[in-house]
């Protein structure tokens, strides 16, 4: 993952701006003929992250719940989706999740990742024959806290009051 540029940081914080913020979703699992790539773009994007093809499609990724478990999943809808991909997760959960990867890009440059989410799995999902749910479940590593031995008042004594 890159440092975010000064064009990503402006756009951020801009109340208006012309950069367009592209996410791509990558699902993975050893059933599937080749990864599935998507991009939250009107149009395909012939080279994203890691000069990968990305199929343009509507999509959602939302934080998961209010509450204590608000951060441990992300909720992902997939929209406009064809009973290939719908069959391919049917099979593909019998075993194992899918892992899922999402990256962050300018629309001006989809090679150069900004800010990424990997390592997700997707568990279980609903669908209704042209869209798919999925709640991605973040892996437990990420909501582990420092530890204690590492970051604490007689080691580092300058960053506690």
């Amino acid at each position: 993952m890159a440092t975010l540029s000064i064009a990503a940081l402006q756009s951020l914080n801009a109340s208006q701006t012309g950069e367009t913020w592209l996410a791509f979703v990558d699902l993975a699992h050893a059933s599937f003929p080749a990864t599935q790539r998507f991009v939250l773009n009107t149009v395909d994007v012939a080279s994203g992250p890691n000069s990968n093809a990305y199929i343009a499609l509507p999509m959602d990724i939302e934080i998961g719940s209010e509450g204590a478990d608000a951060f441990r999943e992300l909720r992902l809808v997939l929209g406009v989706v064809d009973q290939t991909l719908i069959n391919h997760l049917e099979n593909a959960l019998r075993d194992n999740p899918v892992i899922v990867d999402i990256y962050y890009a300018l629309g001006s440059d989809p090679t150069t990742i900004m800010a990424q989410n990997t390592g997700l799995e997707l568990r279980s999902y609903t669908t209704n024959g042209i869209t798919i749910e999925a709640v991605l479940a973040i892996p437990s590593w990420a909501l582990e806290l420092f530890p204690g031995i590492h970051m604490n008042k007689e080691r580092i004594p300058g960053i506690f009051p």
